[in-house]
């Protein structure tokens, strides 16, 4: 009977939860486009990108036709690891369970079940957070930070307060401006992200002793491809050399996905010599880069 009270209540729980704002994890909950489309137990996620567009070229007489150069694709594969975690239900809650439920008070499998499973959800958008920001390279998952197919570029300078306002919106459009002129505007961001210690720089700084308009409120009003800058205290020490970077991105999953074979899987509950123990499972594959050249950090900024 315990253990058809404890799967109800998951059965109620974990819908309810699932919807419930936490703290922001950035890099789970708003930077990296998801793709989680079952695909549990696979070893590793192959898949071709596009590494060249190819030149289309006039047919012409059967004697002159010209050749066209190949719309060329690569297949890439990268790994998938399991991940697990369990939350318990003591001796001593089954008791305040069993005493409850023979005086209706069905709340508290109900309360109990929230606060365990509030704590799972918590640590599973943690883990996803963290993957997607610096992956696992040793088991061939990648996050945006340590992917080998995001393109670096050194900044002229840091972005500091004392630069003249002309000098941060000339960093600040340097990264944008490399992937549009890289890839002869095939590619272009729409995002940017920034360490805080920056972000709190150009949020600041105003163009002019006698102008309300900021840095940041400029360069989005006059960069033709950044829509939205956002902010994260990851990428205060994130390069190769420990310094600050800032990441240039388009949020499209045809460019850049994150992709989880198997998100969190609520087990039933199972009896064990002292209480019940609830298993939870997921599968996350990393960050992957469909088209290279479409991200760019820029490292120093």
């Amino acid at each position: 009977m315990l253990t058809g009270l404890i799967q109800q209540a998951l059965r109620y729980v974990v819908p309810q939860l699932e919807r419930t704002e936490y703290p922001a994890y950035k890099f789970y909950e708003q930077f990296i486009p998801i793709d989680d489309r079952p695909m549990p137990g696979v070893e590793t996620v192959t898949y071709q990108r596009i590494t060249h567009y190819g030149v289309w070229t006039p047919l012409g007489s059967n004697a002159n036709a010209l050749e066209p150069s190949d719309f060329r694709l690569e297949t890439v594969s990268y790994g998938a690891e399991y991940f697990q975690a369990k939350f318990t239900y003591t001796q001593v809650e089954i008791d305040r369970i069993e005493f409850a439920n023979q005086n209706q008070a069905y709340g508290l499998v109900l309360n109990l079940t929230q606060e365990k499973y509030n704590a799972v959800l918590e640590g599973y958008k943690q883990l996803v957070d963290d993957v997607f920001a610096v992956g696992r390279p040793a088991s061939n998952i990648f996050g945006i930070l340590t992917h080998p197919d995001v393109s670096r570029l050194v900044s002229p300078s840091p972005i500091t307060f004392d630069n003249d306002p002309d000098t941060n919106l000339a960093i600040l459009a340097r990264g944008a401006l490399s992937i549009v002129q890289a890839t002869r505007e095939v590619e272009y961001p729409d995002r940017l992200i920034l360490p805080t210690s920056v972000f709190n720089v150009v949020l600041q700084q105003r163009l002019g002793s006698s102008s309300d308009t900021t840095v940041l409120e400029h360069f989005l009003r006059v960069n033709p491809w950044i829509r939205g800058v956002d902010t994260s205290p990851r990428l205060e020490n994130a390069g190769l050399n420990g310094g600050r970077v800032a990441i240039y991105y388009r949020y499209d999953s045809n460019k850049i996905v994150g992709i989880i074979p198997k998100p969190l899987t609520v087990l039933p509950p199972q009896q064990v010599a002292h209480g019940f123990e609830v298993y939870c499972h997921a599968q996350i594959s990393g960050v992957h880069v469909r088209r290279p050249g479409s991200v760019l950090i820029m490292e120093g900024v």
